[in-house]
């Protein structure tokens, strides 16, 4: 009975130890399969890696197309360089070639790449430098698994990226048009408002630490607290959408911007710079503002529109 019992055991401990070879020879090779899967995505990421950031930007998204070029660090439109660009707008855009890591990658895809919304991309973005140039192409977006597909102009090979990055490489031009010039100046460098609308006409200046508001019935003391809510509704909002960046009289019109509600000049104490802004409301019912030169319109919400009729429309007697 011992003598069976014994070669039990030893049966018992060569299967287990069999199993164990077994196991551990799977785990291994898993892991190695997986380990080269992984290497063979990162040689196909790094293809799409810029090493330095890019100093030129070209999108061609539907019928727009454009080109942002750097030059001294400042950013600007090719062929119009009296739309200011954003920086921040552009440095969002050119992040994501040196930062570029899809959720997925999926190779071999050169039949398929219809599938993906590839074969006529949302857009095509061209970042590139001294050293190297990559052009993207961004298909259909999966909201599914809230990401975009990519790829590189030429390759086979679908990259599934972030809506973030997505978005960051397809914006159009009016995305990266910079906020109007108010939203830079500081409430301390102002040193005379002037307003008109169908409702009041008067001018504001400051007068040794008091402000003075000249109207139609007079001239009045007015409070540093109520000059600053004028100032603020201008300033305040986080809603400028730039809705067109080269505006012609026709434009204007329809915009309501040629007849506008509000029209406000704000003059600088340091450089006796002066900024004009006109507000009003569209034929579409949305709201506009723009400044005196007429060029670039922006949209604005309803609430930031109330907001800057009632501080303009303000009562001094």
């Amino acid at each position: 009975m011992a003598k069976k019992r014994i070669q039990r055991e030893i049966r018992l401990i060569i299967i287990l130890a069999v199993l164990s070879v077994i196991f551990f020879g799977l785990t291994f090779g898993i892991k190695a399969v997986e380990s080269h899967r992984e290497d063979a995505e990162q040689q196909y990421i790094d293809q799409a890696v810029m090493a330095d950031l890019p100093d030129h930007v070209e999108v061609t998204e539907g019928s727009e197309h454009f080109v942002l070029v750097s030059e001294k660090g400042e950013w600007y439109l090719e062929g119009n360089k009296d739309v200011p660009i954003d920086g921040l707008q552009v440095t969002d855009t050119r992040s994501v070639s040196k930062y570029f890591a899809p959720g997925r990658v999926i190779t071999g895809q050169k039949d398929n790449l219809k599938t993906f919304g590839l074969a006529d991309p949302q857009a095509k973005v061209t970042l590139s430098n001294a050293g190297s140039s990559i052009t993207y192409l961004i298909g259909n977006f999966n909201p599914v698994t809230n990401e975009y597909y990519a790829a590189l102009e030429g390759g086979d090979t679908v990259y599934m990226i972030s809506k973030k990055d997505g978005v960051s490489l397809k914006k159009p031009l009016t995305d990266y048009v910079a906020q109007p010039e108010i939203t830079k100046a500081s409430f301390n460098d102002i040193n005379v408002i002037m307003a008109k609308s169908p409702d009041t006409a008067y001018i504001i200046a400051a007068d040794g630490g008091r402000y003075l508001v000249q109207t139609a019935n007079g001239t009045y003391e007015i409070d540093q607290a109520k000059v600053m809510e004028i100032f603020n509704s201008f300033t305040f909002s986080t809603d400028y959408r730039c809705v067109n960046y080269d505006c012609t009289e026709e434009d204007l019109k329809g915009y309501g911007l040629d007849d506008p509600a509000v029209h406000v000049r704000f003059m600088m104490a340091s450089d006796g710079s002066e900024i004009g802004l006109k507000v009003a409301e569209g034929a579409d019912g949305v709201h506009y503002i723009t400044d005196d030169a007429g060029k670039i319109v922006y949209s604005i919400s309803d609430d930031d529109y109330k907001e800057m009729t009632e501080k303009i429309n303000i009562r001094f007697n």
